[in-house]
């Protein structure tokens, strides 16, 4: 094989942090009708899987819906996707959370629709999608449950989270609607292959209308969950601490009836971070390790609706929340994200959208330092909405449909309560079936772009780009002392390896690296397919990853 000689010329000494991330924002929607952005994660090999509900209303038995799980690369390529429904005699399966488990594969919680009610469904797919397990959990005793049905619960049930125990088994948050006597917060516990081990019912002084909205694990084994409080003389962000065995360690109520606590986590100093939906506000408290208030703070970017529906710690020590507004932005109801230090001081935020309501469900923080967002986007056909996924840098930058916003934020009393408890609920679970099929469409919106954060002016640039053959380097002002640039296809593939080519079969016919004036290099593609790459330039130990546009 041909090596390619790179030429360097010394330039003055300035600092360089480089970063490479990925950025984009895509849309995915059923082959028959619309979907729903459910949750998405960032997965154990550095992409992302996220779960929606598409809707069907082509066949009565996906009348109310199935769940899709949507595999995609780091770089947002659809890898795989599954769709699952339970058996054939009911309605639709309506998910509402999964989580991946420690061998990679995952498991989503939802909704089994009947007949005669509902009743919570685990399913389990591997790695690849494939169906392994399907489990229904009814209430009731055993006697008067006959298959998914059996058991369904007439009013509805909302199991809003589901994370993997310590133990292998799993962890499922939820609240049952109650006509005749309350609505119920629950906490059920399966084991590894999803048979029902125990539930606890966490009401309030056996008062009525609790429920739990979101559920994680903790450094301790145990669990946190958040939900609200429908009295009107207590009320508001209802915070319950069970130990692996749904033990309760301390139970708080916050604040009034004004707000719902939509969700939790637990934060490095062994705390937790709540956020709600309050009056017309993100509220946002920050609590030690048994739940005292340590600070709490409104945030909104205008007078009119601002819902939060997730907040996470941030590996530097800060915080992001997320949910949406009509207050601002683009028209109708936006994606709005915040970005705050570790006090609660916002940093900056962000709307993301068009005329139509977007609504963000879940955030994450990725192995990169940006963003995954999930939630859902209306279709302008106004019959059928989208799965909404965008992926950000460090500083919520996607590429396109963004705007910076004002958010005011203001200190806020959330004072807590000690609550009181509860007692054990009779579940049972059995066997369902499950069938796989239908794919979803999916449509990029802004494509796979990088971006870099760089600390000094004059940082590597590309041009032109998109190219038809000559790409020109140009390096930052730097005492380089070594420089290796490697090229990759979409499908992650290496054509070009530390200036060498990567294929022998290739070796005459594509790029090489051509040295020309003063700090610049010119790679030559004009024998590579029409496409997107991405070039590599890794300088004295730092890399800077940017997309090639080759153009025929």
């Amino acid at each position: 094989m041909r090596k390619a000689t790179i030429i360097l010329i010394a330039f003055a000494l300035m600092g360089l942090n480089a970063i490479g991330q990925i950025t984009f924002q895509k849309t995915f929607i059923g082959l028959y009708s619309g979907a729903a952005g459910v949750s998405a994660i960032q997965t154990f090999d550095g992409g992302y899987c996220i779960l929606g509900m598409m809707s069907d209303t082509t066949s009565v038995q996906t009348a109310y819906g199935y769940a899709t799980l949507i595999k995609l690369n780091a770089n947002g390529d659809t890898l795989w996707t599954g769709t699952y429904n339970v058996d054939t005699v009911n309605f639709g399966y309506q998910p509402f959370s999964f989580t991946q488990t420690t061998n990679g594969d995952f498991v989503i919680v939802g909704t089994n629709w009947c007949n005669n009610g509902q009743n919570i469904t685990c399913i389990k797919v591997s790695s690849s999608g494939v169906f392994l397990w399907g489990k229904y959990i009814g209430g009731g005793d055993a006697q008067s449950c006959s298959g998914p049905c059996g058991c369904a619960n007439p009013y509805g049930v909302f199991p809003n989270s589901i994370v993997q125990a310590n133990d292998g088994g799993f962890v499922i948050c939820d609240y049952d609607i109650d006509a005749q006597n309350g609505d119920d917060a629950r906490i059920i516990k399966t084991d590894s292959s999803g048979n029902f081990l125990w539930a606890n019912s966490y009401d309030i002084w056996g008062w009525e209308d609790g429920w739990f909205n979101c559920l994680q694990k903790t450094n301790d084994g145990g669990f946190i969950a958040i939900g609200n409080l429908g009295l009107q003389t207590i009320g508001g962000e209802y915070l319950v601490k069970i130990n692996n065995n749904g033990d309760t360690l301390f139970c708080k109520v916050y604040d009034s009836a004004a707000t719902i606590g939509n969700w939790v986590s637990a934060t490095n100093d062994g705390g937790y971070i709540i956020a709600g939906a309050g009056y017309n506000s993100f509220d946002v408290i920050k609590t030690d390790n048994v739940g005292h208030c340590l600070w709490s703070k409104s945030y909104y970017a205008g007078s009119q609706d601002n819902q939060a529906t997730c907040v996470k710690q941030t590996t530097d020590g800060g915080y992001i929340i997320a949910g949406y507004t009509n207050s601002t932005g683009f028209g109708g109801y936006d994606y709005y994200l915040i970005k705050t230090d570790s006090t609660g001081n916002v940093l900056w935020s962000k709307v993301y959208g068009d005329s139509l309501d977007e609504r963000i469900t879940t955030v994450q923080q990725t192995t990169d330092g940006g963003f995954l967002i999930c939630g859902t986007k209306d279709n302008s056909s106004g019959n059928a909405n989208y799965c909404y996924i965008i992926k950000t840098d460090s500083h919520g930058n996607s590429g396109c449909h963004e705007l910076n916003v004002v958010t005011t934020d203001t200190i806020r009393s959330s004072p807590d309560s000690i609550a009181g408890i509860f007692g054990s609920y009779p579940y049972n679970s059995g066997l369902i079936t499950t069938f796989l099929g239908r794919g979803c469409i999916a449509t990029d919106i802004c494509f796979t772009t990088e971006t870099n954060e760089i600390s000094i002016t004059n940082s590597l640039s590309l041009y032109p780009n998109p190219t038809t053959s000559l790409l020109t380097i140009s390096l930052p002002d730097k005492n380089i002392k070594s420089c290796s640039i490697n090229l990759y296809d979409m499908l992650g593939q290496l054509i070009i390896e530390n200036g060498e080519l990567r294929m022998e079969k290739d070796a005459q016919q594509l790029s090489t690296l051509i040295p020309t004036s003063s700090g610049q290099l010119s790679i030559d593609l004009s024998n590579l397919s029409q496409g997107i790459y991405f070039l590599e330039v890794l300088m004295d130990g730092e890399k800077v990853v940017r997309k090639v546009v080759k153009m025929n």
